[in-house]
């Protein structure tokens, strides 16, 4: 039965240059994959801080909307409030 190399026995066997080359290998391609996950994490960084400006308007508008309908007293919803509070004072 014979034995088989295993990868260790045969790099030292080859003495060692192909692990070598091939971690810088390895290294070059991690380093280009995080230069690319860097690039599209800002980009999207930028477009998330444009849509939280957006958000934030947005907000304001909805409140701005919500207090003119509460505090206006010609809306047929509010009607019913104001004479409520007019009779009751009056009292």
């Amino acid at each position: 039965m014979r034995r088989r190399k295993t990868h260790r026995a045969a790099e030292r066997a080859r003495g060692g240059r192909d692990l070598v080359a091939h971690s810088e290998g390895t290294l070059k391609e991690l380093e280009a994959q995080e230069k690319a996950w860097r690039k599209a994490h800002d980009a999207q960084k930028a477009t998330l801080d444009e849509m939280t400006i957006f958000a934030d308007q947005a907000a304001r508008n909805m409140q701005s909307a919500f207090a003119n309908f509460l505090f206006d007293r010609s809306t047929p919803a509010c009607a019913g409030c104001s004479r409520a509070s007019s009779t009751s004072f009056a009292a």
